[in-house]
């Protein structure tokens, strides 16, 4: 009972005191000395054992609302990170805000946010108690360092370097998720041929690997040998509040970064040709967001 009301109290305080301002006293008396570090451990030890029901109870939680049948417990928060170029402008960027706040809730995770490019003005919004670590692409296997040193658990990988997905997958402490956000076409209108005997002999060798293209995930994945799952793409706004446009008009209309060769807005120019020949009354609007990097 002693101790608990002593625990309770958050007396720490005292005793860093009586450690600073007694310390010939406490050598000459050993009981006393060895009380008071006694006294220090078992609070160490109440606030560690405090913590893990607290990680326990999130858990708890978690294994309920997933309808998960495995009861481990958990003595240590899980140290997660996300490693992507940044967190401003894009898709990528905004999905990797997203999943960092959506961890941030569940409160089992330590999490860690790495990056090739320094914070930058006008990034998308994730919890302050994140971790931040800023990593150069160009030094050889500083990820897999950074990885090692922080203990990572869990890292998801934005990226499609094959030589480091190949250094990802021989790590033992660490579960790589490997999150495939493009389409195998991507390859072909980027030239980029070699992609497709690289990356995806590299996801043979890989556990876990998230598609968000049902055709490859369904179909070539499993022709190929590749072990993934389906998951669709994050939307960032609330699908129960839009409202949606008249679709009765013969505007077409195309919304996007137009600086990105990628989003192939030259294809919809093309198609407009065709379309005007069988519906002379369409027209086309095009908005572009301009980026310069």
């Amino acid at each position: 009972m002693f101790f608990n009301q002593f625990i309770k109290k958050n007396k720490i305080i005292k005793i860093k005191y009586l450690i600073k301002n007694n310390t010939s006293i406490l050598y000459k008396n050993n009981k006393i000395h060895l009380f008071i570090i006694f006294l220090i451990i078992i609070i160490f030890e109440y606030n560690k054992i405090e913590n893990d029901i607290e990680i326990n109870n999130n858990y708890l939680k978690l294994q309920l609302d997933l309808n998960l049948t495995f009861s481990n417990q958990l003595k240590n928060k899980i140290n997660l990170a996300i490693y992507y170029n940044s967190i401003k402008n894009g898709g990528v960027e905004r999905l990797t805000a997203l999943l960092l706040n959506y961890f941030d809730n569940i409160k089992i995770f330590n999490l860690f946010l790495i990056t090739q490019k320094q914070k930058e003005e006008n990034e998308y919004n994730i919890p302050i108690n994140i971790k931040r670590i800023v990593v150069n692409p160009k030094r050889k296997k500083e990820l897999i360092k950074i990885l090692k040193m922080k203990k990572i658990a869990i890292l998801i990988y934005h990226f499609y370097n094959e030589l480091e997905i190949n250094e990802l997958n021989n790590l033992h402490n660490t579960k790589t998720i490997f999150y495939n956000h493009s389409c195998i076409f991507i390859w072909i209108y980027a030239h980029i041929y070699y992609y497709f005997k690289t990356i995806y002999n590299a996801y043979k060798n890989s556990q876990y690997i998230i598609s968000l293209v049902p055709f490859e995930n369904g179909y070539l994945f499993k022709k190929w040998g590749i072990n993934s799952i389906f998951m669709n793409n994050f939307i960032s706004f609330e699908y129960n509040y839009v409202i949606p446009s008249d679709l009765s008009s013969q505007t077409i209309l195309m919304i996007g970064r137009g600086s990105d060769r990628m989003k192939r807005f030259d294809l919809g120019v093309k198609a407009m040709r065709h379309i005007i020949k069988i519906i002379p009354t369409c027209d086309m609007k095009i908005t572009l967001f301009l980026i310069y990097i």
